[in-house]
């Protein structure tokens, strides 16, 4: 797709539709210990364009993170972190990020992001980049009743306000729509038994 790219790895491209041109944006090097986790396609483009965020599996640690790149700044940070900044201590998968690139939600199975998560159940989470906060999303998580696992991608609105999920029961049975409303911090069923 562009001259010189033979390090043998999934390589992250923009295609611009205004000047008709393809650059490489996130490159994994041949030999890094990570690379694209491009099985799934988790790769998301903010609004402007400016922000990548995608899903990197890492070989050391067999853990799937999320991380945003900057195209304006060359510049990496990692989504899946705590509100101290602590990584994840397990895999996270299906981010999504709002207009202005400040709110990335995803699901992790991690137990040490939020002191409120169950734990080991795919719970959805909402990284504030502006607050360096993480949060746990969903009322359903936060009250522990521990039967209700995320199951697929998440979305958020423009403004963060508004994060939509499915979850399912323990068995994978049951599948169901929700909108959690951060504002109100009002969790609505969209969707019973899908």
């Amino acid at each position: 797709l562009v001259p010189g790219d033979i390090n043998n790895r999934a390589d992250i491209f923009v295609y611009d539709r205004d000047t008709d041109t393809i650059t490489r944006e996130v490159l994994f090097d041949d030999g890094d210990p990570y690379y694209m986790n491009g099985n799934n396609g988790e790769l998301t483009v903010s609004g402007d364009g400016q922000h990548i965020v995608y899903v990197r599996f890492d070989e050391n640690t067999f853990l799937t993170n999320i991380f945003l790149f900057d195209r304006e700044s060359d510049t990496t940070e990692q989504i899946d972190v705590s509100s101290d900044e602590v990584s994840g201590d397990d895999s996270a998968s299906f981010p999504a990020v709002s207009e202005d690139s400040r709110y990335i939600v995803f699901q992790s199975n991690a137990t040490n992001l939020t002191a409120d998560v169950v734990g080991g159940s795919g719970a959805v989470f909402l990284r504030d980049r502006t607050l360096g906060t993480t949060e746990l999303i969903g009322d359903e998580y936060i009250t522990g009743n521990g039967y209700v696992s995320a199951d697929g991608p998440v979305v958020v609105s423009s403004d963060g306000r508004y994060v939509f999920y499915s979850a399912s029961d323990e068995g994978g049975d049951n599948l169901r729509l929700y909108r959690y409303d951060r504002v109100e911090n009002i969790e609505l069923l969209i969707t019973e038994g899908v």
